[in-house]
Protein backbone atom coordinates (compact mmCIF):
# COMPACT_ATOMS: atom_id res chain seq x y z
CA UNK A 1 0.00 0.00 0.00
CA UNK A 2 3.25 2.35 1.27
CA UNK A 3 4.10 2.29 -2.90
CA UNK A 4 0.73 3.42 -3.96
CA UNK A 5 0.12 6.13 -1.16
CA UNK A 6 3.31 8.05 -1.68
CA UNK A 7 2.28 9.65 -5.10
CA UNK A 8 -0.84 10.93 -3.39
CA UNK A 9 -0.94 14.28 -1.06
CA UNK A 10 -4.68 13.65 0.49
CA UNK A 11 -4.56 15.02 3.50
CA UNK A 12 -6.36 13.54 6.86
CA UNK A 13 -8.28 15.72 8.73
CA UNK A 14 -9.07 14.07 12.19
CA UNK A 15 -6.94 11.79 13.48
CA UNK A 16 -9.21 10.82 16.87
CA UNK A 17 -7.29 11.09 20.28
CA UNK A 18 -4.60 13.37 18.97
CA UNK A 19 -4.63 15.58 21.59
CA UNK A 20 -2.68 13.28 23.52
CA UNK A 21 0.47 14.09 21.37
CA UNK A 22 1.75 17.69 21.95
CA UNK A 23 -0.40 20.41 22.90
CA UNK A 24 0.89 21.86 19.48
CA UNK A 25 -0.78 20.20 16.88
CA UNK A 26 -2.81 21.65 13.94
CA UNK A 27 -3.62 21.80 10.92
CA UNK A 28 -3.98 19.00 8.25
CA UNK A 29 -1.43 15.82 8.25
CA UNK A 30 -0.19 14.57 4.92
CA UNK A 31 -1.22 10.97 4.12
CA UNK A 32 2.44 10.22 2.92
CA UNK A 33 4.43 11.24 5.60
CA UNK A 34 1.96 8.94 8.02
CA UNK A 35 2.62 6.62 5.36
CA UNK A 36 6.96 6.83 5.84
CA UNK A 37 6.12 7.09 9.88
CA UNK A 38 4.64 3.75 9.60
CA UNK A 39 7.23 2.26 7.52
CA UNK A 40 10.22 3.34 10.07
CA UNK A 41 7.85 2.24 12.91
CA UNK A 42 7.57 -1.40 11.04
CA UNK A 43 11.09 -1.51 10.06
CA UNK A 44 13.06 -0.01 13.12
CA UNK A 45 14.93 1.72 10.43
CA UNK A 46 15.23 5.00 8.47
CA UNK A 47 16.93 3.20 5.80
CA UNK A 48 14.64 0.28 5.11
CA UNK A 49 11.99 2.61 5.56
CA UNK A 50 13.10 4.37 2.44
CA UNK A 51 13.49 1.70 0.51
CA UNK A 52 9.52 0.23 1.23
CA UNK A 53 8.70 3.74 -0.17
CA UNK A 54 10.93 4.03 -2.46
CA UNK A 55 12.27 7.12 -2.17
CA UNK A 56 15.78 8.76 -1.03
CA UNK A 57 16.17 8.68 2.69
CA UNK A 58 17.49 11.96 3.50
CA UNK A 59 13.84 13.13 2.10
CA UNK A 60 12.57 10.52 4.11
CA UNK A 61 14.00 11.63 7.09
CA UNK A 62 12.98 15.34 6.57
CA UNK A 63 9.78 14.14 6.79
CA UNK A 64 9.36 12.38 9.60
CA UNK A 65 11.28 15.24 10.99
CA UNK A 66 8.79 18.02 10.26
CA UNK A 67 5.72 15.57 11.35
CA UNK A 68 7.44 15.30 14.87
CA UNK A 69 7.66 19.58 14.71
CA UNK A 70 4.06 19.90 13.72
CA UNK A 71 3.43 17.53 16.62
CA UNK A 72 5.38 18.70 18.88
CA UNK A 73 6.89 15.08 20.02
CA UNK A 74 9.88 13.38 19.04
CA UNK A 75 8.06 9.62 17.24
CA UNK A 76 11.65 8.02 17.64
CA UNK A 77 14.38 7.13 19.70
CA UNK A 78 17.45 7.86 17.60
CA UNK A 79 20.39 5.42 17.98
CA UNK A 80 23.79 4.33 16.10
CA UNK A 81 22.16 0.98 14.97
CA UNK A 82 18.41 1.24 16.49
CA UNK A 83 15.25 3.38 15.64
CA UNK A 84 12.52 2.93 18.48
CA UNK A 85 9.02 4.60 18.89
CA UNK A 86 8.65 6.78 21.91
CA UNK A 87 5.68 6.97 24.04
CA UNK A 88 3.99 9.57 21.32
CA UNK A 89 5.36 7.26 18.66
CA UNK A 90 3.38 4.74 19.75
CA UNK A 91 0.04 6.77 20.57
CA UNK A 92 0.12 8.10 16.67
CA UNK A 93 0.59 4.51 15.52
CA UNK A 94 -2.66 3.16 15.50
CA UNK A 95 -4.13 6.04 14.08
CA UNK A 96 -1.62 6.27 11.27
CA UNK A 97 -2.43 2.91 10.52
CA UNK A 98 -6.15 3.61 10.30
CA UNK A 99 -6.00 6.14 8.08
CA UNK A 100 -3.70 4.83 5.66
CA UNK A 101 -6.52 2.03 5.77
CA UNK A 102 -8.98 4.56 5.19
CA UNK A 103 -7.17 6.07 2.44
CA UNK A 104 -7.14 2.53 0.98
CA UNK A 105 -10.46 1.21 1.57
CA UNK A 106 -11.85 4.73 -0.29
CA UNK A 107 -9.55 4.45 -2.94
CA UNK A 108 -10.88 0.37 -3.86
CA UNK A 109 -14.32 1.64 -3.25
CA UNK A 110 -14.20 3.34 -6.18
CA UNK A 111 -12.01 0.83 -8.38
CA UNK A 112 -14.88 -1.17 -7.37
CA UNK A 113 -17.46 0.78 -8.24
CA UNK A 114 -15.73 1.47 -11.64
CA UNK A 115 -15.61 -2.34 -12.17
CA UNK A 116 -12.52 -4.01 -10.29
CA UNK A 117 -10.98 -4.73 -7.27
CA UNK A 118 -7.80 -3.31 -6.12
CA UNK A 119 -5.92 -2.46 -3.22
CA UNK A 120 -3.10 -4.48 -1.32
CA UNK A 121 -3.50 -8.35 0.97
CA UNK A 122 -0.23 -9.21 3.00
CA UNK A 123 -0.85 -12.60 3.85
CA UNK A 124 0.69 -14.65 6.36
CA UNK A 125 1.24 -18.45 6.74
CA UNK A 126 2.55 -20.34 9.44
CA UNK A 127 4.37 -24.02 8.34
CA UNK A 128 3.03 -26.91 8.88
CA UNK A 129 0.08 -25.70 6.23
CA UNK A 130 -1.01 -27.83 3.16
CA UNK A 131 1.08 -25.89 1.13
CA UNK A 132 -0.19 -27.61 -2.13
CA UNK A 133 -3.82 -26.60 -1.28
CA UNK A 134 -2.47 -22.98 -0.10
CA UNK A 135 -0.85 -22.41 -3.39
CA UNK A 136 -3.68 -23.28 -4.80
CA UNK A 137 -5.97 -20.96 -3.31
CA UNK A 138 -3.53 -17.82 -3.71
CA UNK A 139 -2.92 -18.80 -7.12
CA UNK A 140 -6.77 -18.62 -8.09
CA UNK A 141 -7.18 -15.16 -5.75
CA UNK A 142 -4.17 -13.92 -7.77
CA UNK A 143 -5.20 -14.79 -11.41
CA UNK A 144 -9.01 -13.78 -10.40
CA UNK A 145 -7.66 -10.03 -9.09
CA UNK A 146 -4.64 -9.24 -11.25
CA UNK A 147 -5.17 -5.56 -9.63
CA UNK A 148 -5.08 -6.20 -6.32
CA UNK A 149 -1.31 -6.65 -4.78
CA UNK A 150 -0.75 -10.01 -2.60
CA UNK A 151 2.00 -10.03 -0.94
CA UNK A 152 2.60 -13.41 1.60
CA UNK A 153 4.68 -13.40 4.67
CA UNK A 154 5.95 -16.46 6.73
CA UNK A 155 6.45 -16.25 10.27
CA UNK A 156 5.38 -18.05 13.65
CA UNK A 157 1.50 -18.37 14.86
CA UNK A 158 2.52 -16.06 17.49
CA UNK A 159 4.22 -13.56 15.56
CA UNK A 160 1.65 -13.65 12.72
CA UNK A 161 -1.14 -13.27 15.07
CA UNK A 162 -0.28 -10.18 16.84
CA UNK A 163 0.59 -8.74 13.03
CA UNK A 164 -3.05 -9.35 12.25
CA UNK A 165 -4.36 -7.63 15.29
CA UNK A 166 -2.01 -4.66 14.73
CA UNK A 167 -3.31 -4.68 11.46
CA UNK A 168 0.09 -4.99 9.40
CA UNK A 169 -1.40 -8.23 8.08
CA UNK A 170 -5.11 -8.08 6.41
CA UNK A 171 -5.26 -12.40 7.17
CA UNK A 172 -3.24 -15.13 8.35
CA UNK A 173 -3.31 -18.87 8.51
CA UNK A 174 -1.79 -19.76 12.22
CA UNK A 175 -2.37 -22.63 14.79
CA UNK A 176 -5.22 -21.51 16.91
CA UNK A 177 -3.85 -20.72 20.69
CA UNK A 178 -4.17 -23.42 22.83
CA UNK A 179 -6.39 -20.54 25.25
CA UNK A 180 -8.24 -19.24 21.97
CA UNK A 181 -8.30 -16.29 20.21
CA UNK A 182 -8.95 -12.63 21.22
CA UNK A 183 -12.07 -11.43 20.38
CA UNK A 184 -11.48 -8.60 17.79
CA UNK A 185 -10.09 -11.46 15.84
CA UNK A 186 -12.64 -13.42 13.31
CA UNK A 187 -11.54 -17.43 12.18
CA UNK A 188 -12.60 -20.30 10.69
CA UNK A 189 -10.90 -23.67 10.39
CA UNK A 190 -8.92 -24.16 6.82
CA UNK A 191 -7.04 -27.40 7.98
CA UNK A 192 -7.24 -30.08 11.01
CA UNK A 193 -4.08 -32.43 11.88
CA UNK A 194 -2.95 -34.71 13.97
CA UNK A 195 -0.01 -34.46 16.40
CA UNK A 196 1.85 -37.66 16.34
CA UNK A 197 5.45 -39.44 17.98
CA UNK A 198 8.40 -40.53 15.72
CA UNK A 199 10.63 -42.62 17.04
CA UNK A 200 13.36 -45.41 15.67
CA UNK A 201 11.81 -48.72 14.38
CA UNK A 202 13.36 -51.80 15.93
CA UNK A 203 12.97 -55.51 14.71
CA UNK A 204 10.58 -56.36 18.13
CA UNK A 205 8.25 -53.38 17.11
CA UNK A 206 5.03 -54.72 16.81
CA UNK A 207 2.80 -52.09 18.51
CA UNK A 208 -0.67 -50.31 17.90
CA UNK A 209 -0.75 -47.41 15.66
CA UNK A 210 -1.88 -45.35 18.72
CA UNK A 211 0.02 -45.13 22.37
CA UNK A 212 -1.09 -44.07 26.22
CA UNK A 213 -0.02 -40.79 26.66
CA UNK A 214 1.38 -42.79 30.01
CA UNK A 215 4.07 -44.69 27.71
CA UNK A 216 6.06 -41.43 27.63
CA UNK A 217 6.43 -40.61 31.27
CA UNK A 218 10.20 -39.88 31.80
CA UNK A 219 10.99 -40.18 28.20
CA UNK A 220 13.16 -37.82 26.14
CA UNK A 221 11.53 -35.87 23.84
CA UNK A 222 12.26 -34.19 20.83
CA UNK A 223 9.61 -31.19 20.32
CA UNK A 224 8.95 -27.66 18.90
CA UNK A 225 10.37 -25.25 20.81
CA UNK A 226 8.65 -21.87 22.80
CA UNK A 227 8.02 -19.60 19.67
CA UNK A 228 5.82 -22.33 18.20
CA UNK A 229 2.27 -22.65 17.95
CA UNK A 230 2.05 -26.00 18.57
CA UNK A 231 4.05 -26.47 21.82
CA UNK A 232 1.55 -24.96 24.41
CA UNK A 233 -1.13 -28.10 22.65
CA UNK A 234 1.34 -30.56 23.35
CA UNK A 235 2.44 -29.16 26.34
CA UNK A 236 -1.00 -29.23 27.93
CA UNK A 237 -2.01 -32.65 26.52
CA UNK A 238 0.94 -34.05 28.17
CA UNK A 239 0.17 -31.97 31.67
CA UNK A 240 -3.51 -33.19 31.30
CA UNK A 241 -2.81 -36.93 31.28
CA UNK A 242 0.39 -36.59 33.95
CA UNK A 243 3.17 -37.30 31.68
CA UNK A 244 6.49 -35.93 32.88
CA UNK A 245 8.66 -35.82 30.15
CA UNK A 246 12.14 -34.78 29.68
CA UNK A 247 12.97 -32.03 26.58
CA UNK A 248 16.66 -32.97 25.11
CA UNK A 249 15.51 -30.97 21.48
CA UNK A 250 13.64 -28.05 20.85
CA UNK A 251 13.10 -26.72 17.58
CA UNK A 252 10.50 -25.88 15.11
CA UNK A 253 12.80 -27.88 12.13
CA UNK A 254 10.77 -30.94 11.43
CA UNK A 255 12.83 -32.64 9.16
CA UNK A 256 15.41 -31.99 12.43
CA UNK A 257 12.80 -34.06 14.78
CA UNK A 258 12.74 -36.89 12.12
CA UNK A 259 16.06 -37.08 11.87
CA UNK A 260 17.03 -37.18 15.62
CA UNK A 261 14.37 -39.42 16.03
CA UNK A 262 15.59 -42.04 13.49
CA UNK A 263 19.12 -42.01 15.16
CA UNK A 264 17.47 -42.96 18.14
CA UNK A 265 18.09 -39.60 19.94
CA UNK A 266 14.73 -39.88 21.35
CA UNK A 267 10.86 -39.82 21.31
CA UNK A 268 10.14 -37.04 18.75
CA UNK A 269 6.54 -35.06 18.81
CA UNK A 270 5.45 -33.43 15.82
CA UNK A 271 2.83 -32.53 13.57
CA UNK A 272 1.87 -35.18 10.76
CA UNK A 273 1.66 -32.70 8.10
CA UNK A 274 4.91 -31.01 8.51
CA UNK A 275 6.55 -35.04 6.87
CA UNK A 276 3.36 -36.64 5.08
CA UNK A 277 4.35 -39.44 7.64
CA UNK A 278 3.84 -42.82 7.86
CA UNK A 279 6.24 -45.94 9.48
CA UNK A 280 8.47 -47.01 7.53
CA UNK A 281 12.09 -49.41 7.66
CA UNK A 282 13.69 -46.85 10.03
CA UNK A 283 11.03 -45.08 11.66
CA UNK A 284 7.41 -46.07 13.80
CA UNK A 285 5.08 -42.93 13.57
CA UNK A 286 1.87 -43.59 16.30
CA UNK A 287 -0.60 -41.62 17.14
CA UNK A 288 -1.91 -40.59 20.77
CA UNK A 289 -4.71 -42.17 22.87
CA UNK A 290 -6.60 -40.31 23.07
CA UNK A 291 -6.00 -38.42 20.17
CA UNK A 292 -4.41 -34.81 20.48
CA UNK A 293 -5.24 -32.70 16.91
CA UNK A 294 -4.27 -29.28 16.23
CA UNK A 295 -6.47 -26.59 14.40
CA UNK A 296 -5.22 -24.18 12.01
CA UNK A 297 -7.07 -21.38 10.94
CA UNK A 298 -7.42 -18.17 9.10
CA UNK A 299 -7.90 -15.17 11.13
CA UNK A 300 -8.63 -11.68 10.30
CA UNK A 301 -9.67 -8.50 12.24
CA UNK A 302 -13.31 -8.27 12.88
CA UNK A 303 -13.18 -4.66 12.14
CA UNK A 304 -11.10 -4.34 9.08
CA UNK A 305 -12.70 -5.95 5.91
CA UNK A 306 -12.14 -4.28 2.87
CA UNK A 307 -13.49 -5.38 -0.35
CA UNK A 308 -10.36 -7.53 -1.43
CA UNK A 309 -10.59 -9.37 2.11
CA UNK A 310 -13.71 -10.02 1.33
CA UNK A 311 -13.43 -11.85 -2.23
CA UNK A 312 -9.92 -13.45 -0.80
CA UNK A 313 -12.06 -14.95 2.00
CA UNK A 314 -14.49 -16.07 -0.43
CA UNK A 315 -11.69 -18.05 -2.31
CA UNK A 316 -11.23 -20.00 0.98
CA UNK A 317 -14.55 -20.62 1.00
CA UNK A 318 -14.39 -22.78 -1.98
CA UNK A 319 -11.27 -24.38 -1.54
CA UNK A 320 -12.05 -25.31 1.90
CA UNK A 321 -12.72 -28.98 1.76
CA UNK A 322 -9.37 -29.61 -0.02
CA UNK A 323 -7.46 -28.27 3.49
Amino acid sequence: MLSTLVHHRESVQDLDQLGVIGSTYSGPMDIRTLGYFVAVAETASFTRAAERCHVAQPSLSQQIQGLERELGEALFERRPRQVRLTAAGYALLPHARAALAAVAAAKDEFAYRAGSLTGEMRIGLVDGIDTNATARVLTDFATAHPDVVLTILGGTSTELGARVSERQLDAAVIAIPVDGLPGHLSHRVVHREEIVTLEKRTDADLLPDRRPVSELAGAAIITYNETSGVLPHITRYLDDHGATTRTICATNDPALHRALARQGLGVAITAASDHGLSSGDDLTVRGFDPPLDLAKVLVWHRHVRSRALSAFLAHWDRFDSRL
